[in-house]
């Protein structure tokens, strides 16, 4: 039905003595107006169950709950009316309230302790890409790309892109970091001491080792042992060393000079 304004409806018969059609006169507004029984009953709330009502306006009691109200004329009233309590005012709960101290399920699994599939890298396949590794503060696996600094080489271009694994000490200050590139199997290692991280180191591998900078070793050396009948190619090992064990008076120690092999501290090709 209608919503009816606060001006005076009078003159109105019995409502049993009029049937749909006639005319029924209405005074309205100071005015005088004649509309049909249907029509006036239209703009009227019918009595037992009105669910016809289409806003309610004017009330001057707050409506009770038993009537689908809320029995309160404040939120605040409301709440405690609907006995919703202190909760449903609060955005985010705390961990000690029974919460989880968060906005987003990321940031929940952390206040928690908890971990979920791709947390710090582990268990799912995008994995993150820190934009410095220096800026890194948590135990996490993460990728590395062309924009990101502080690699160990490549910075800058396709060649520092790769895995990593940061290892975070309980005091902030320690750390380490292991690399490796994305299209080689070239590894590097560095730590945080004190708050400074180290220059990077690389690992040199069994099957092609190669160093950089200055090597001692702390012992004996022992280098390839081979026949004058399978000798490498001088050209591809152009200063390395090997012993020719059935050398022309025993074995001796040689060296490439990028075409043949000859004897250590001479100019005699091994024979």
């Amino acid at each position: 039905m209608s919503t009816l304004d606060a001006t005076t409806i009078s003159g109105l018969p019995v409502g049993s003595d009029i049937s749909g059609t006639e005319l029924v006169p209405v005074v309205q507004g100071g005015g005088t107006k004649r509309v049909t029984a249907s029509q006036l009953r239209a703009g009227l709330a019918k009595s037992g169950n009105n669910n016809d009502i289409t806003q309610l306006s004017g009330l001057t009691v707050s409506l009770a709950i038993a009537y689908g109200g809320t029995g309160a004329t404040t939120q605040a009233g409301a709440r405690t009316a609907l006995g919703l309590g202190a909760l449903a005012t609060l955005s985010v709960a705390t961990v000690a309230t029974g919460g989880t101290g968060a906005s987003t399920a990321p940031q929940a699994r952390t206040n928690l302790g908890a971990l979920g599939a791709g947390d710090y890298g582990i268990g799912g396949v995008s994995i993150g890409e820190p934009g410095n590794l220096n800026s890194l503060s948590l135990t996490e696996f993460f990728n590395t790309t062309a924009a990101t600094t502080n690699v160990p080489i490549g910075a800058g271009t396709a060649a520092g892109q790769g895995y990593g694994i940061h290892n975070q000490h309980p005091n902030s200050a320690y750390s380490s970091q292991i690399w490796t590139q994305l299209t080689s199997t070239r590894t590097f290692i560095r730590v945080k001491n004190a708050g400074t991280p180290t220059a990077w180191s690389e690992f040199a591998f069994l099957n092609s080792p190669t160093f950089t900078t200055s090597l001692a070793v702390q012992g004996p050396v022992l280098v390839g042992q081979y026949l004058l009948a399978s000798l490498p190619s001088a050209s591809g090992f152009s200063g390395y060393e090997i012993d020719v064990t059935n050398a022309t008076g025993g074995s001796k120690r040689c060296r490439s000079n990028g075409s043949v092999w000859q004897i250590l501290n001479t100019t005699t090709t091994v024979s």
